[in-house]
């Protein structure tokens, strides 16, 4: 697949790179070692710049998403994926 990644280490240099850099599209696991990936990305679309389309988002997880976690899809998640995903799912 064509374009650029970026990695962070937590949620707080995540947050930064995305408001940095506004990517078309962020992945985030739901455990960010004590963090939220799906805090991340409220936090996120909280500091977006305005005028600015938002980035699409996938959440990885390594069980099915439990219901509480199902209000993210449609408020800024367009999709679960359970781990491991494949490169097709990815895409």
């Amino acid at each position: 697949m064509a374009g650029s990644v970026k990695q962070a280490e937590s949620a707080v240099e995540a947050l930064e790179a995305a408001l940095h850099d506004l990517p078309d599209l962020i992945i985030t696991d739901v455990d960010l070692a004590g963090d939220s990936g799906l805090d991340l990305i409220r936090h996120i679309r909280e500091r977006w710049p305005a005028g600015r389309p938002l980035p699409r988002v996938v959440v990885l997880t390594a069980e099915r998403p439990r219901p509480d976690q199902q209000f993210a899809v449609g408020s800024g998640v367009e999709t679960f994926l359970v781990k491991p995903a494949e490169p097709e799912q990815l895409r």
